[in-house]
């Protein structure tokens, strides 16, 4: 089957403004967009409240809430596709199909990321830890396996209308960019499973980031750059530590 080009955004300014007020969006789109403000809320009322005790299982609910917040929003260009690439009767089953097997192939990631975090037990120095996921996110942003990995995070492939075909196509959409979105943002999103403070300012911090290279016009140069802010984020949690 062909692949197609999802179409890239002009601008991240163009992007946030399409998600704050979409235009001519269909009622899911709309529905989505609901769904990752309440993501946002939800991980603020978290961060901002009394602490928690980490767990394993206690880890996944909130790290697919986290991800709908964060991922969600990357994800926006391929809901629309989805969407419109559907006919109107089947567009809501359609984005369904596609978000299930998105949001659920970053859940299985997180669990794994989580798994081995409980492997290692507790560790002492969790700052150090910090910042040599910092520091390894900061190569990868540099890697050609990184850069092409955020180019495949626009592929689509033609989606049939009706019928288990249909089904087999928002399936396999929703596994093909999960699997690209996974490639291009493991080491950015390892940082949210390693860091235990400003756990709101890290989603923030890491959402920029996604978006910033994910709509830039120049990918590489966007890769450098964030690569850059990484590097510096390593040097200020080292110094805080230090100085703590």
């Amino acid at each position: 089957m062909a692949t197609a080009s999802l179409p890239r955004e002009q601008g991240l300014d163009e992007a946030l403004r399409d998600l704050l007020w979409p235009v001519r969006a269909t009622p899911i789109e709309r529905y989505v967009r609901v769904a990752i403000v309440a993501a946002w809320l939800a991980l603020a009322v978290h961060d901002l409240g009394p602490p928690h005790h980490h767990s394993l299982p206690g880890e996944l609910p909130g790290w697919s809430v986290m991800t709908l917040a964060m991922m969600g929003i990357a994800a926006l260009p391929a809901v629309r596709y989805v969407s419109m690439s559907s006919l109107r009767w089947r567009r809501t089953r359609a984005v369904c199909e596609f978000g299930i097997v998105y949001l659920g192939t970053w859940v299985l990631v997180g669990g794994a990321a989580y798994g081995a975090l409980w492997l290692l037990g507790p560790t002492r120095n969790r700052e150090l830890l910090v910042v040599i996921t910092l520091v390894v996110a900061a190569i990868w942003q540099l890697t050609p396996q990184k850069r092409r990995a955020l180019r495949d995070c626009h592929r689509a492939v033609p989606l049939p209308p009706t019928g288990t075909r249909a089904t087999a196509g928002c399936v396999a959409f929703g596994w093909t960019h999960a699997r690209a979105c996974v490639a291009s943002c493991w080491a950015l999103m390892t940082i949210m499973v390693v860091a235990t403070t400003a756990h709101l300012l890290w989603c923030g911090v890491v959402t920029a980031i996604v978006l910033h290279e994910r709509w830039a016009i120049r990918p590489r140069r966007a890769t450098r750059e964030t690569a850059a802010v990484l590097c510096a984020g390593a040097c200020v949690v080292a110094l805080v530590a230090v100085a703590l």
